[in-house]
């Protein structure tokens, strides 16, 4: 099976997103959540993760050199990422995805999940993107950033009903790096690793 090369944002020109939501007096553990399918976490009413892939197309397990095909709602969507991190500790685990060529952004979005001292657990989403299509970049973006907005709040509700807890402290967070660098924030925008 081949797959696109990875796109990365230009920094400068990305939009930065923070989503996170706390489960607090979850039914599961981290280490239920490990287990979990989470990609059906991920799966909203916008786009659908697929199951990973290795290179080959066949199934693998979530993990560093996997592929996640998206299904995203609307049409020159044709969205692959691939799983660039993964790591998993004692009280967190987290992967982080890297789109490529042909998705509608170019982007690099981490997902984390950490066990709190009080029991409860901790879902972050942080991304920093790229409207990559052109037609989109002039004419949707608006309409593309609330779409995504909507359906990373959705995933947040999402980890919530899985992990069978209360939702507390939902904080989002975005901010376009261009108005940033371009006199309202100053300084030189940094350059991607």
């Amino acid at each position: 099976m081949l797959f696109r090369s990875l796109q990365t944002p230009e920094v400068a020109k990305s939009e930065n997103q923070t989503y996170q939501v706390t489960s607090t007096s979850p039914s599961a553990s981290l280490e239920d959540v490990k287990k979990m399918d989470f990609t059906s976490i991920l799966s909203n009413s916008k786009a659908i993760f697929n199951k990973p892939v290795d290179s080959e197309g066949n199934a693998t397990t979530m993990d560093k050199g996997a592929f996640i095909k998206i299904d995203i709602l609307g049409p020159m969507n044709d969205g692959y990422v691939k799983v660039t991190e993964a790591s998993s500790g004692k009280d967190n685990f987290s992967y982080t995805f890297t789109t490529m060529e042909g998705h509608i952004e170019k982007g690099v979005i981490a997902f984390s999940v950490s066990a709190n001292s009080d029991g409860n657990l901790t879902f972050s989403i942080n991304s920093t993107s790229e409207i990559n299509n052109g037609t989109a970049k002039v004419l949707l973006n608006d309409f593309t950033r609330g779409q995504q907005a909507a359906s990373w709040n959705e995933v947040l509700t999402n980890f919530v009903t899985k992990t069978g807890g209360k939702e507390a402290d939902r904080k989002v967070t975005r901010e376009d790096a261009q108005k940033k660098f371009n006199g309202f924030g100053g300084g030189t925008p940094p350059s991607w690793p």
